[in-house]
């Protein structure tokens, strides 16, 4: 599933609603137009991408509701690790989704150690 979250509306209903059918160890891909592209872009382009961020800000976004995420940059067809301030658009293919208002899971650093 592919899903552009830069669009007008709530962006925490729609994340919330493309979970709701994802197993638990799915992985779904969720993109928008870099923060930083919008300096570039038209201003129709511009009109209609209003909830962009910066690479940062979108994958504290995503970890509110994913155990797993990875970030990608992409230009013209080219996906990358590069540079982030320069991508024309951002790509997060989380993985293993959870409750945001559940408690995660997982060992403490001392039960690591043990």
């Amino acid at each position: 599933m592919c899903w552009s979250i830069s669009g007008r509306g709530t962006r925490t209903l729609l994340l919330k609603n493309t979970l709701a059918p994802l197993l638990p160890h799915a992985v779904a891909i969720y993109g928008m137009p870099s923060l930083e592209s919008q300096a570039h872009a038209s201003a129709t382009s511009r009109a209609g991408h209003v909830n962009c961020k910066s690479m940062p800000d979108f994958k504290n976004t995503m970890q509110r509701y994913f155990h797993n995420v990875f970030m990608f940059s992409m230009n013209d067809e080219v996906v990358h690790t590069g540079f982030h301030p320069m991508a024309h658009y951002l790509l997060a293919p989380p993985k293993s989704r959870f409750e945001p208002d559940a408690p995660r899971g997982g060992m403490s650093t001392g039960e690591l150690r043990r």
